[in-house]
């Protein structure tokens, strides 16, 4: 047939069906391969590569030893290889993997963006949420706010155990029976069972050892129990990690730890920290 140039040929009919044949030379002799197995299972390096449509593997699903899309090499930004997102020309973001040089022994997964990460549905995971920054946490500005609004950013949550000790100047050591506390953000839950020890001692009852302070200029009301037969009450002092008793009748008197004696006192309460 008349030898032609290739841009006279009539243009092939797109999107190819992978059948198509075209020549190519194979130990010396001239040989015809499908389009389908030009690089079928072979590996294809490229400066770069652009799609218009989706990319797609063969490797993905549960289980699978070998990535959908595997990304080697280093990057100077010390992010690790990396894919990133651009619109009209301009980088929202990548994904990529940072290693771990301080002691760590794996790498974890990063997404960074410039403007935030929105999920579009429901975020599930069969492991905790750790923020790697104090005091981020979960915000809540979408809600409408009551007036005198501070904050809507839950930034704390901790539990724990407290050791309770004399702040009467008596020396005593009580019976901690248990003494747990729960904080939430800024508002600390205490409970409290311990017995006094037996004593004659005159001094107002009070506790040291909370676990946070006291918010300053603020005086926490506590619910305190005891065998004692007087009906108590307690405050967490303003700016401070200890708390007074009192009777609940007036809270400007103190009561003794005489009075106290060889009796269970239960406290519970809430205090807020600044």
């Amino acid at each position: 047939m008349t030898n032609k140039k290739i841009s006279a040929l009539t243009l092939a009919t797109t999107p190819l069906a992978g059948t198509e044949l075209v020549p190519l030379v194979q130990s010396s002799a001239t040989v015809s391969v499908t389009i389908a197995n030009l690089t079928a299972g072979r590996s294809v390096n490229v400066s770069s590569l652009q799609s218009s449509g989706v990319i797609t593997s063969g490797q993905g699903g549960t289980g699978v030893t070998n990535a959908d899309l595997t990304l080697s090499g280093s990057s100077a930004t010390n992010y690790g290889p990396l894919i990133r997102f651009n619109k009209n020309g301009s980088s929202k973001g990548f994904l990529g993997t940072k290693s771990v040089v301080d002691g760590g022994t794996s790498d974890a997964i990063k997404l960074y963006t410039t403007n935030g990460f929105e999920v579009q549905g429901t975020i599930t995971t069969t492991d905790n949420i750790i923020p790697s920054t104090a005091a981020t946490g979960i915000n809540f500005t979408a809600n409408t706010p009551a007036a005198g609004k501070t904050s809507q950013l839950l930034n704390w949550y901790e539990e724990g155990n407290w050791t309770p000790t004399d702040n009467s100047g008596a020396g005593l050591t009580f019976d901690i029976r248990y003494a747990k506390y729960t904080r939430v953000g800024r508002a600390v839950h205490i409970v409290v069972y311990m017995v006094w020890p037996v004593t004659a001692s005159a001094a107002s009852a009070a506790l040291a050892g909370l676990p946070f302070t006291n918010v300053t200029n603020g005086f926490a009301s506590l619910s305190v129990s005891s065998g004692s037969g007087t009906a108590l009450g307690g405050q967490v002092n303003s700016g401070a990690t200890t708390i007074n008793l009192f009777p609940a009748s007036n809270y400007n008197l103190g009561i003794t730890n005489a009075s106290l004696s060889a009796g269970g006192v239960e406290i519970a309460g809430t205090y807020f920290i600044s």
